[in-house]
C-alpha cells in the first residue's frame, strides 16, 4: 500500500452506485471509479513516477515541448468489477474517518489517497499496477450543482405536412438514396 499525502484532486467520479464507463478496450468496456490528481512540484512528480504512476506533463502550449510547464497530472482508478463480480467501491472518508459523500467533492479539493500496488509484467517489462482504494478528505471545495436554466416560455409552432403520394414508377431499382 502507498499513501499519497495532500494531493489536489479533480474530476472525482467515486459515486458507489454509479461507476463510469471505461471505453479503453472497445471490445470489453468496463465500469470504474476514477479521479485525477495534480501537482506543480517536480519532487512530487518524481515520487509519483517512482510509485509507477503514469504522469502527464501539462504545458502552456501542448504542441511545444519547450513551453512552460503548468502542472503534472495522473489518473487513478479502480474497476467496479473483479473477475465479473462487483468490487467494493472506493472508500471516501473525512479527516476523522467518517464516511464522506464523494458526490460533493469539487475540483481542487485536497486529499490523502490510498493505493494498492501490485506487480505485473507487460511485453516483458516489469511494472507496478496502482489501484485506487481510498481517499481521506483534508480540504474540501464543495461541489454544489446549480439548478438548470429553464427555457423561455414560447408558443409551439405546429405545421401539418401532408405526405407526398408516389407511384411505383417513381421509385426505380437504381435509386441509391439512403433513408
Amino acid at each position: 500500500m502507498a499513501i499519497l499525502k495532500n494531493v489536489k484532486v479533480n474530476w472525482v467520479r467515486l459515486d458507489p452506485e454509479h461507476p463510469v464507463l471505461n471505453k479503453m478496450d472497445p471490445a470489453k468496456p468496463r465500469k470504474q471509479w476514477e479521479l485525477q490528481i495534480e501537482t506543480e512540484d517536480k519532487a512530487v512528480r518524481k515520487e509519483w513516477l517512482d510509485l509507477g504512476l503514469k504522469v502527464k506533463t501539462v504545458r502552456e502550449d501542448p504542441s511545444d515541448d519547450e513551453s512552460k510547464i503548468l502542472k503534472y497530472t495522473a489518473n487513478l482508478r479502480k474497476m467496479a468489477t473483479k473477475e465479473d463480480k462487483p468490487a467494493p467501491p472506493v472508500q471516501v472518508v473525512d479527516a476523522k474517518g467518517n464516511d464522506f459523500d464523494p458526490n460533493t467533492i469539487g475540483n481542487g479539493s485536497i486529499a490523502n489517497i490510498r493505493l494498492f500496488q501490485s506487480p505485473y509484467e507487460s511485453d516483458g517489462v516489469k511494472k507496478i499496477r496502482n489501484t485506487l482504494m481510498g481517499m481521506q478528505m483534508v480540504k474540501v471545495l464543495k461541489y454544489v450543482s446549480k439548478p438548470m436554466e429553464n427555457f423561455d416560455e414560447l408558443d409551439t409552432e405546429t405545421e401539418v405536412i401532408e405526405p407526398v403520394e408516389t407511384t411505383d414508377s417513381a421509385v426505380t431499382a437504381s435509386d441509391d438514396s439512403d433513408y
